[in-house]
């Protein structure tokens, strides 16, 4: 219950971290006359079950390290699929060298601890991700990261060097999943400080690493950290730990082309292209999307900047999503007549990035339910997204009559019987849209929903009209 509660901190308005709870809240109380508390539900379910099975002890979690043979097993594994690609977490090659000199059966210590921690690290994130596969059906994954765990303080006082810096990003990517961000965040910070230390936030190599590192896999490390970073950043609404401005943000010249097929749809896997989990472009926009929306910062800025700010990244996230193969694009996959068999030819990255999307188009507009604080009824926050998304383009075309594609949005929300979501109405904002340009202007449309009669197919109030 306490892993799923920290999962849905990160993913609803009434959450602790979230900037809309008060608002939230108070509409559930207006429209229901009840006070919505999750949390004393969440207690009133765990009283329940305990009255019913008992108090369980909590086990004393064992610590275990892998054999060599399985160890051996997940470093093929992960160089024959390619997994580089997607995860560029360790230098095969060193790793190889590594168990072959028999880092792990030496107990001596006079190998840095660094060299087996990232093993067996590496070992537990590979057995975890593909423990559906026979060769690792008796892996304990769980018990290896314990024996990791059990080697911070050493880690933490011996000298940082990439393979001190792929244990913590290892670390970082297999913690999240059972429910603990904080230690996620704790090792991600580790990470972050050794990447300064090796020169992977800049595109060349420092002096005094030149021919002792390898900068390519280094700064590989440092692209996966930012897309973790920039994730964790805004859907906690915390400052993000890498700091753009100080870093060298070109793609790597091995990253995936966005005009490209291969990000989308599956195929095998090549280490020769990188992948990543998500889009690396749309990390980008995330950084911006945090910084001049939802840092304190953002927040504090005059509403008609952060709409300025609204259209700016709507257009940039827009122009992004046009640039991808025309058949890949995530608006065409939201269409009724898209087949289902086209969803079964995505990748499962195709899918996180059709996700990542989406969730970068929500939190761009749900900025705007910040500039006030009442809130009104819509019968779906999505589909007031899409629908003053569709008014934006054809404005921007010139195309005035926007009613067949609005009309067709409302259709879908109608046969999707989507639930009902808070939609904001910020007081006077009428007044401050109405020095924007026309083509401006748009976006902010569709603001106030009016009910019909049989409370299904909303219709839109344009609070520009009597502009």
């Amino acid at each position: 219950m306490s892993t799923f509660q920290q999962h849905l901190e990160y993913s609803w308005p009434g959450g602790d971290r979230s900037s809309h709870r008060a608002s939230f809240c108070s509409a559930i109380y207006h429209h229901t006359g009840s006070h919505f508390d999750l949390d004393d539900f969440f207690s009133q379910v765990t009283d329940s079950y305990q009255s019913q099975y008992g108090i369980e002890e909590k086990k004393q979690g064992i610590s275990q390290w892998p054999d060599n043979r399985l160890v051996r097993n997940c470093i093929e594994y992960y160089d024959r699929k390619g997994l580089y690609s997607v995860f560029p977490i360790v230098d095969i090659r060193v790793i190889r060298e590594l168990l072959d000199a028999g880092v792990l059966d030496d107990q001596s210590k006079a190998s840095p601890v660094a060299n087996k921690a990232c093993l067996v690290a590496f070992t537990a994130l590979i057995a975890q991700l593909h423990r559906h596969s026979p060769m690792f059906a008796n892996a304990k994954p769980d018990t290896y990261v314990r024996a990791v765990l059990s080697l911070l303080p050493d880690l933490f006082m011996e000298e940082a060097d990439v393979r001190t810096l792929e244990t913590f990003i290892i670390l970082t990517i297999y913690i999240p999943p059972t429910g603990q961000s904080y230690p996620a965040e704790m090792m991600l910070a580790a990470a972050v400080r050794i990447l300064y230390k090796l020169g992977g936030h800049r595109q060349r190599a420092p002096n005094e690493n030149h021919g002792t590192h390898n900068h390519y896999h280094i700064r590989s490390l440092f692209w996966l950290s930012y897309w973790i970073d920039k994730e964790m950043s805004l859907r906690a609404c915390r400052e993000p730990m890498i700091n753009d401005a100080s870093c060298d943000l070109e793609l790597p010249s091995t990253y995936v082309s966005q005009s490209s097929t291969y990000q989308f749809l599956q195929a095998p896997l090549s280490s020769d292209i990188l992948l990543y989990p998500s889009d690396l472009r749309l990390s980008l926009i995330k950084s911006k999307i945090y910084r001049l929306l939802h840092s304190d910062s953002g927040r504090e800025q005059p509403e008609s900047t952060r709409l300025q700010r609204i259209l700016e990244l709507d257009q940039e996230l827009s122009a992004l999503e046009s640039s991808f193969p025309a058949h890949c694009q995530p608006h065409v996959f939201a269409t009724p007549d898209c087949p289902l068999y086209a969803f079964h030819d995505l990748s499962m990255r195709g899918v996180t990035l059709h996700l990542d999307y989406y969730y970068c188009v929500k939190r761009i507009h749900e900025a705007s339910a910040a500039c006030g604080t009442q809130y009104s009824f819509s019968s779906g926050m999505g589909l007031s997204y899409q629908t003053s998304r569709c008014m934006t383009g054809m404005k921007a075309r010139g195309n005035q009559d926007a009613a067949p594609q609005v009309k067709r949005l409302i259709a879908m929300e109608q046969r999707a019987k989507k639930h009902r979501h808070l939609y904001l109405d910020p007081p006077k904002l009428s007044e401050r849209i109405r020095f924007l340009p026309l083509n401006k202007r748009a976006v902010f449309a569709p603001r106030r929903e009016m009910p019909s009669p049989d409370n299904q197919a909303p219709v839109f109030a344009d609070k520009t009209d009597s502009t």
